[in-house]
């Protein structure tokens, strides 16, 4: 799907399953070692997520990405992850961690990560904006750095159901 004109917008409670649902479709490759179906994710993920730190992206009503914000108030989904143990690292008074960022297999490389994220930075009214992203995501990458975050940290955390995931976590300031 060619995306011509998108909006951004927060997420509200009637977004949940929509959010879970393309989180899992994003991060697929993450969860398949749950050995759990992609519904089974997605209704555990929708207990979890608090809409008032997701972003949208909309195309005609379609939400075809996400991307969250947590601080030292709150976190985006409150399930216990290896990302959990991330954040607690990472975050400090006056910083946010942008994560979940997803979007929709049609309408990637179109803008709408940049969008998500930009929006986030500009509106989070934080001095530091943190995220980590998988080695080999080379596009999200390149995506991040045209954002002007930088990379800091590797890290190495365990993956569900054995072996390990390379990460790097990279940072910028407020626009």
């Amino acid at each position: 799907m060619t995306v011509d004109n998108f909006e951004i917008k927060r997420a509200g409670n009637v977004h949940r399953k929509a959010i879970a649902g393309l989180i899992v479709q994003a991060f697929w490759e993450d969860f398949q070692s749950f050995e759990q179906t992609p519904e089974r994710i997605e209704r555990a993920l929708v207990q979890g997520i608090d809409p008032v730190r997701f972003f949208l992206a909309l195309c005609e009503e379609e939400i075809i990405g996400v991307a969250a914000c947590s601080d030292m108030e709150g976190r985006a989904m409150t399930i216990h992850s290896p990302q959990t143990l991330v954040l607690q690292e990472l975050l400090e008074d006056g910083t946010a961690f942008i994560e979940f960022v997803a979007v929709a297999k049609g309408s990637r490389r179109q803008g709408v990560a940049t969008a998500l994220v930009r929006t986030i930075v500009k509106q989070g009214g934080k001095q530091i904006y943190k995220l980590n992203v998988n080695e080999g995501n080379l596009p999200a990458i390149r995506c991040y750095e045209k954002l002007g975050f930088e990379p800091f940290k590797h890290i190495v955390e365990d993956a569900p159901g054995g072996g390990f995931r390379r990460k790097i976590c990279m940072k910028r300031g407020a626009l």
